[in-house]
C-alpha cells in the first residue's frame, strides 16, 4: 500500500525562543503517529517577524522531510501567510496550524487519517469547552459570539471556524488559496467558501496541549 503524503504549513510571526526545536519534535511525533502517511514537506512562512525567527532556523534542519522557508517582507497576516505556504504544497493532504503546535498530536493525526479515507475535502479542528475556559474574557466573548453568528447568520453546519488547525485534500487546498482575507476572519471565509462550493466538511474535536498558554486577542489581530 502506497503511503499518502502530507505537508504542514506553519505561519510564523515573532515566535518565542525555542520554537524551532519544539516544532521539529512535534512533527516527528506526528510522523510517527501516522504510519500510513508520510510527512513530505514542512513549509514555514515568516510573516515579517522583526525578531525571534532567523536565529533558530538551523534547528529546523532534518533529513526526515523536505523543508521550505518563505519570507514575507512585512507582516501581512495569518491568512496571507497560509495562502503563501499552501501555494507551495503539492502533497495529497495539506495541514496548517500555529507555530507553537497548540493541539494534541493525537488529534492532529486523527484529522490526517480522516482525510486519508478520501471522503472529506476539509477537516476542521473543533474546540470543546475545556479550550474556552483557558481564554481571556474578551477572547472568549468574541469566539463564542462568532460561534453563534456562524450558525444563525451564515448558516454553517459547523460553528467553530476559528480553531486554527485545518487539514484538506487538493480540492480543499485550492479553495483556501482562493480566499482573500488576511487576518482573524480568514478561517471563517475559508469555511464559508468551502460550503458555497459544496465541499465535504467535517469537524474533528481537538484538545490543547497541557502547557499551552493562549495570548489575548488584540485589535490588530481582528483587522
Amino acid at each position: 500500500m502506497t503511503q499518502q503524503s502530507f505537508d504542514v504549513v506553519i505561519p510564523c510571526y515573532n515566535p518565542k525562543a525555542g520554537w524551532a526545536k519544539h516544532l521539529i519534535n512535534s512533527l516527528k511525533e506526528l510522523d510517527q503517529t501516522t504510519p500510513d502517511f508520510k510527512l513530505n514537506k514542512l513549509i514555514v512562512v515568516n510573516d515579517g517577524s522583526p525578531t525571534g525567527f532567523s536565529s533558530e532556523l538551523s534547528d529546523l534542519q532534518t533529513d526526515q522531510w523536505h523543508l521550505e522557508i518563505i519570507e514575507h517582507d512585512s507582516n501581512k497576516g495569518k491568512g496571507a501567510a497560509i495562502r503563501t505556504g499552501l501555494s507551495k504544497s503539492q502533497a495529497d493532504i495539506s495541514m496548517f496550524t500555529d507555530v507553537d503546535v497548540p493541539y494534541l498530536i493525537a488529534d492532529m493525526a486523527e484529522m490526517i487519517k480522516v482525510l486519508g479515507k478520501g471522503q472529506v475535502d476539509l477537516a476542521l479542528g473543533v474546540r470543546g469547552e475545556s479550550y474556552y475556559s483557558t481564554l481571556s474574557r474578551f477572547r472568549r466573548f468574541v469566539s463564542k459570539g462568532l460561534l453563534g453568528l456562524n450558525k444563525t447568520l451564515f448558516n454553517l453546519s459547523i460553528g467553530d471556524t476559528q480553531g486554527g488547525l485545518k487539514a484538506m485534500n487538493k480540492i480543499g487546498r485550492a479553495v483556501v488559496i482562493a480566499t482573500k482575507i488576511d487576518r482573524y476572519l480568514f478561517d471563517l471565509e475559508t469555511v464559508r467558501l468551502a460550503s458555497k462550493k459544496s465541499l465535504k466538511i467535517i469537524g474533528v474535536e481537538v484538545r490543547l496541549q497541557p502547557d499551552i498558554q493562549l495570548p489575548g486577542l488584540g485589535l490588530k489581530t481582528l483587522i
